[in-house]
This record gives structure tokens, sequence and C-alpha cells, in this order.
């Protein structure tokens, strides 16, 4: 009878333990969800190009590009608002990338009274890129640049006419810079198709 109480009680601790190895496997358990809709992310930096600080308007992006639709906000959305001169975007998850076959894309950033700049992006599945676009301010335009624009009606994608553009050289007055485009010149957009 004593082997029989003593064989009880070691299979009694046995028990325990492994009840208690259980029990605390079960207390630790976790199913962790990773909720983050985009890889590849790409955090955009946009500035005055004079001083390096924020641009003080609003500031529209946009994406461009056949796989632009797959371009999402860190958070899953499309509300592509830059705030304190920073956006984070990413691609969708559910997109392969890679260094062998990126994801290029063309983003454009507007805002009042600055210049349009535009960049080619390329997402190549790092975890976090960061790309810097600077905005000149067109009042406040650097010694070196003149801007002039000139407007003419294309018929069938081509020039109709020869148009010339001139400007006064930024170190000599007198003397005239001239660009030329001419006649039935064709225009195509970065895929090689033609604009309409």
């Amino acid at each position: 009878m004593k082997k029989i109480i003593q064989l009880f009680t070691v299979c009694l601790i046995l028990t325990s333990c492994e009840f208690q190895k259980v029990t605390d496997l079960e207390n630790s358990f976790e199913i962790k969800v990773l909720a983050e809709p985009v890889l590849s992310k790409l955090n955009i930096k946009v500035f005055d190009s004079k001083d390096g600080s924020d641009i003080p308007v609003n500031i529209d992006l946009r994406f461009t590009g056949a796989n632009a639709d797959q371009i999402y906000t860190v958070n899953g959305g499309k509300n592509f608002k830059i705030e304190n001169g920073f956006i984070i975007v990413g691609i969708n998850r559910n997109t392969v990338v890679s260094e062998d076959s990126p994801l290029n894309i063309t983003a454009t950033i507007t805002a009042n009274g600055y210049m349009p700049k535009t960049q080619e992006i390329n997402f190549d599945g790092s975890d976090i890129q960061e790309v810097q676009m600077s905005m000149i301010k067109l009042d406040d335009l650097p010694n070196s640049v003149m801007l002039e624009s000139v407007t003419e009606t294309l018929v069938g994608n081509k020039t109709t006419k020869e148009i010339l553009i001139e400007m006064p050289s930024s170190s000599d007055p007198d003397e005239i810079m001239e660009v030329s485009i001419p006649a039935d010149t064709e225009f195509y957009d970065e895929n090689g198709n033609t604009m309409t």
C-alpha cells in the first residue's frame, strides 16, 4: 500500500508540473497581427529650395505612371497630404517589387506661388527610403534663373510654326538668349505616347 501511495504521489507531482507548463504556455500565448497596408515605404520631404524651410501653402502631390494606383499613405489611404514638409507613402503590400523589378512612378508636386516639380521615384523593396523635393518660389527666383512662358496650340500633336523664346542674359542685359522649337515638332509623354 505504501508503494501505491508513493506511486500516486509521484504521478500527482508529475501531473502538476506538466499542468503548470501548459498553464504557463497558455498565459504567454499571443497572436500578433500586423496592420501595415504598405511596404517599401518612402519618406518624401518637400521644402523651399532657397532656405530649406517648409512651404507655407497647401502642396498638391500626385503620382502618375502605369502602377500609380498601387501607391498609398502608410495608413492605407489615398489622401496624399503633406504635413510639416513630410509625407510617408508606400506600395500596396500585395505588389511584389525588388531591386531587379522595381515599381517606377512619377511624383509631381504643385503649390500656389511655386514652380511645379516632377521627379521619378523607384520602389525597390527597401524597407524605407527618403526622397527630397525642393520647390522654387516664383517671385523669388535665383539670379541665374529666368522664367519665360509661351502658349502655342498644337495641331495633330505638332507645332504649326516655329516657336521662338527670347530672354535677356542674366550677365549682360544687351545680350539676348534664344530658344527655338521648330515647326512640326511632336510631343510625347514619359511612356512615348503622343500627347493630346
